[in-house]
């Protein structure tokens, strides 16, 4: 099998698992919206944006740096490097995420009173702190996969982690019948906990298997692995935090704001629950296959680009783009045309077809910036990327805070637009500046 159909295959792969983990997802959000109500989504949405936070502080970058060295490590070193890469990748994802957890565990109780505006909710936040080790750990495994292009083992532990956390979440909530929407959401998180330890040991397990078939010729030294790492995850690590804590200010000022403007708290973090935990999920659904071919093309543009093959790796971007660039498009017009049918058929009500309407124009800009960030990072320029993602960030949160009290949901939608049009508008930019399209 040549290349070009070996990552013909591996995208099948890929996006058959991601098309199914985002359909568990729209269903466990629709459950969520019958079970705990929009308010309680809301809540739940909220807790997962600290989360988030600390997700970010404890393994951004793990997974790219895993990708990137062990490509490197198999062109150059051989299993030798291989090995070094992933050891001193896992050392780097285990001090992150303890670090992490820490600081999420002895901040919970705070954060949920001031930040959440519910105390009831600092346990989720505890049970979140106590996975984080595991889900770090796990990115460095998902790179190594990603970077040896074994698809179809990572694709199946991913698809058997969100079975088994759906699994747990809802049946902890059908047996224990909690009477708050706090107490449903401490135990969909301890479902969450316990479905990343389980991950994180699969992916050991099929980490060794595979490792027993990787040939060992090419053997030589490739310098201070951890060096390596520190190189390329430092720097992605710092731009994710800085923008994950920008990230999370915006989803803590969204309800804030909602009630400033004239509305209840109730009805606030219900608009919040509709947008952000069921309108988006309903809206990104169709990029499953692009958000595959991003992952992919790292190792590929990576591998290609190292050897310096430029012309090959235009033509791999220039290809994926113009695909890309159609399927936005059908997805953009398939959404709004079918919103109606799709809110019914998912939520059982109208309530959100409104919000997939309203942002279905911008599905070309979202979906074709996911194929931009997957080449700049394969093309080493993460860092510029993460200056874009902080620099639109920035803008959206002073924007939130000054226009939500004044205009409401609408300034919300419109700071959207705005922000991830300036971001699409920088990356294309970036990649032009730097020969990847043609300058006529």
């Amino acid at each position: 099998m040549d290349r070009a159909q070996k990552f013909f295959v591996n995208t099948l792969i890929m996006t058959a698992a991601a098309t199914a983990m985002r359909g568990l997802g729209v269903v466990f959000q629709s459950w969520l919206a019958g079970h705990i109500g929009t308010a309680g989504v809301g809540l739940y949405q909220l807790i997962m944006s600290v989360y988030m936070l600390a997700v970010t502080l404890g393994s951004a970058g793990v997974r790219l740096t895993a990708t990137r060295l062990v490509v490197a490590a198999g062109c150059y070193e051989g299993r030798k490097g291989v090995k070094s890469a992933m050891r001193a990748c896992c050392l780097y994802a285990a001090f992150c995420s303890t670090v992490a957890a820490l600081l999420l565990w002895s901040t919970a109780t705070p954060v949920a009173a001031r930040l959440l505006g519910d105390a009831d909710t600092a346990v989720c936040l505890k049970i979140l702190a106590a996975s984080l080790p595991f889900l770090s750990i796990s990115a460095a495994f998902s790179g190594y996969f990603i970077a040896m292009r074994r698809t179809l083992p990572h694709a199946a532990e991913q698809l058997f982690e969100q079975i088994l956390k759906m699994a747990l979440a809802m049946g902890g909530v059908a047996l224990l019948q909690p009477a708050t929407p706090q107490g449903a959401c401490a135990i969909i998180v301890v479902g969450t906990a316990v479905g990343e330890a389980a991950s994180l040991i699969t992916l050991v397990v099929l980490y060794f298997a595979d490792r027993r078939n990787f040939t060992a010729e090419g053997e030589r030294g490739g310098g201070s692995a951890l060096k390596r790492v520190l190189e390329i995850a430092v720097p992605d690590a710092t731009g994710s935090v800085v923008r994950s804590i920008l990230v999370t200010t915006e989803q803590l000022i969204i309800p804030a704001g909602l009630r400033a403007s004239g509305s209840s708290a109730t009805v606030a973090l219900s608009t919040y629950g509709i947008i952000t935990g069921m309108a988006m999920p309903v809206m990104t659904l169709p990029s499953v296959l692009l958000v595959s071919v991003s992952s992919l093309l790292v190792p590929e543009v990576a591998e290609s680009f190292g050897r310096r093959k430029r012309r090959n790796t235009r033509y791999i971007i220039q290809r994926m783009t113009g695909i890309a660039f159609a399927f936005s498009c059908i997805s953009a017009v398939c959404l709004w045309y079918f919103a109606g049918e799709l809110s019914w058929a998912v939520y059982h009500t109208d309530a959100v077809s409104s919000y997939i309407r309203l942002f279905a124009p911008l599905v070309p800009v979202m979906y074709l910036d996911t194929i931009v960030d997957g080449f700049l990072k394969g093309l080493g320029q993460q860092v510029r990327s993460m200056q874009y993602n902080i620099f639109t960030a920035i803008i959206d949160v002073a924007g939130l805070w000054l226009l939500l009290p004044e205009m409401g949901i609408a300034a919300y939608i419109l700071m959207t637009y705005l922000t991830r049009g300036i971001n699409f508008t920088l990356s294309i930019q970036r990649a032009w500046k730097i020969g990847v399209f043609p300058s006529k």
